[in-house]
């Protein structure tokens, strides 16, 4: 397989039930055995006090690469797992901040394909290979191939039936719990308290947000500072001493005069960080299944400039009826021309903006600024 197949191959049985499964909360239709299985199948092994895991409704891989920095920084191997891709998928998988080579990741999947394809023939109607613990596993075959000091792996959307949750490690971090993804998880906050507090049963220490007890001074919205004090924290467990801090995120950062962050929930807003960036114009983009109706009724009472905006054709999935309907404009881009909001930009002559919105959307953007 080269690097296009083996992608295609990774989505193949997850699209395959994806219109069967969607919206039905995981407990009803994730099979979390077949990851452990594969562990055993393919004879990967971890040691568990190399390992630190990472989960939080926002904020959990800003904390992953933080920590995988600051890290770096003493002298360490770091091989990092994230999800999902920032600009492209070998980026999930990175040892001191260099992405895993598309050969070496098309190889991984082809000698685990017999193995794979074998698993498969017992499979349900509602089973697949989560595209998340595919790549986790190649993330896994080459950590241990590459003998790192330390795997640091950023959860998927929870952790009960995640598939990190199959593996043990030394530091189990939770950075935030907002009432996000409650169709998986819900339907309450405190079914998402419960997802996320599973990572204490496969951790040997648990950091959370409620362990923090200090400041730190960034220009971020509070749940970024939050992570960047956990990921502090954290190497103070690690290592016994304190160490200077190498902040980054993917999911919030600034270019040029221009910041971008992830939000798909109201919650997750920084009034006061808003407040201080009052001279900016907002733009952004939530599709349905997120929090759009709270976010919009929270943007029009802080009273900022912004700009509705639609993406097309990605994924299938992305639904902007609520935003073409509420009546107050839009503006509609294609995911795979990014040129396209960087000639309405031009035209608008805008000198500081801010973009929120879901990856997708942040992921947009950035391309658009590359």
């Amino acid at each position: 397989m080269n690097y296009q197949q083996s992608l295609d191959y990774i989505f193949s049985t997850y699209m395959a039930v994806k219109d069967v499964i969607k919206g039905k909360p995981y407990q009803e239709y994730k099979n979390t055995q077949i990851f452990k299985d594969l562990l055993v199948n393919l004879k990967l092994t971890i040691v568990s006090e190399k390992v630190i895991k990472i989960t939080g409704s926002k904020g959990k891989g800003t904390c992953a690469r933080t920590l995988a920095r600051t890290l770096e920084q003493q002298g360490y191997r770091v091989g990092l797992f994230t999800s999902p891709e920032e600009l492209e998928h070998t980026d999930r998988i990175s040892i001191n901040g260099e992405n895993i080579p598309r050969e070496d990741f098309a190889s991984f999947i082809t000698q685990m394909e017999s193995t794979l394809d074998q698993y498969q023939t017992n499979f349900t109607q509602l089973d697949y290979f989560s595209p998340y613990g595919l790549f986790l596993l190649v993330a896994i075959h080459w950590f241990t191939q590459e003998k790192v000091d330390w795997l640091i792996i950023e959860c998927g959307r929870g952790v009960r039936y995640d598939d990190s949750n199959a593996i043990d490690g030394k530091l189990g971090i939770i950075t935030s719990i907002l009432p996000e993804h409650l169709d998986y998880f819900g339907p309450s906050l405190e079914d998402v308290y419960n997802d996320k507090i599973a990572i204490k049963d496969t951790s040997e220490i648990l950091l959370t947000w409620k362990d923090i007890n200090e400041d730190i001074e960034l220009d971020a919205p509070r749940c970024f500072n939050a992570s960047a004090i956990l990921a502090k924290m954290a190497v103070k467990i690690l290592l016994s001493k304190q160490v200077e801090l190498v902040f980054e995120s993917a999911s919030y950062g600034k270019i040029k005069n221009h910041f971008y962050d992830c939000v798909i929930h109201a919650d997750a807003i920084d009034i006061e960080w808003v407040k201080q960036h009052r001279d900016c114009t907002y733009f952004i983009s939530v599709p349905d299944d997120k929090d759009f109706d709270n976010i919009l009724s929270k943007v029009q009472s802080l009273g900022v400039d912004f700009n509705l905006v639609c993406l097309r054709g990605i994924r299938g999935y992305l639904d902007y009826k609520k935003t073409k309907t509420c009546g107050l404009g839009f503006v509609e881009f294609d995911y795979n021309h990014p040129h396209q909001l960087q000639d309405y930009l031009s035209v608008m002559n805008i000198p500081k903006m801010v973009f929120w919105g879901t990856q997708t959307f942040i992921r947009f953007v950035k391309k658009c600024f590359v």
